[in-house]
């Protein structure tokens, strides 16, 4: 998840999983079911800060969590949290998932040495 970590840091992105004892509360708020299986990307303004943050379930499979914050880290870059997005739920839903797929198909792709490896 380094690339993740990398993108999240230059963004100023905060990123927190459930377990961590103040998430726990702001996530009570989200949701009124099972967080497992689950990510939130939430926007603040903090004394005239822009604060953009993560919560995601930090018990999900490393392959899970990556797909979780890439999700997220989508939605955040393509402006659906700021308030001002003209698309519907299910367009920013949909954008974040083609989001979330292509970039963990570039890290595999990147990883795995690109059209150079002989994969059998």
């Amino acid at each position: 998840m380094d690339i993740l970590n990398k993108i999240c840091k230059d963004q100023g992105i905060i990123v927190k999983g459930f377990s961590e004892e103040i998430v726990q509360d702001i996530c009570k708020s989200l949701t009124r079911g099972d967080n497992r299986g689950k990510a939130y990307a939430i926007h603040v303004t903090d004394k005239g800060e822009d604060i953009n943050a993560i919560f995601y379930d930090d018990t999900a499979p490393l392959w899970k969590r990556r797909e979780l914050i890439a999700h997220e880290v989508g939605h955040i870059i393509m402006g659906h949290l700021d308030g001002h997005c003209p698309l519907s739920t299910k367009q920013c839903e949909t954008e974040a998932i083609v989001f979330d797929a292509v970039f963990i198909a570039l890290m595999l792709f990147a990883q795995y040495g690109g059209f150079g490896t002989n994969i059998e």
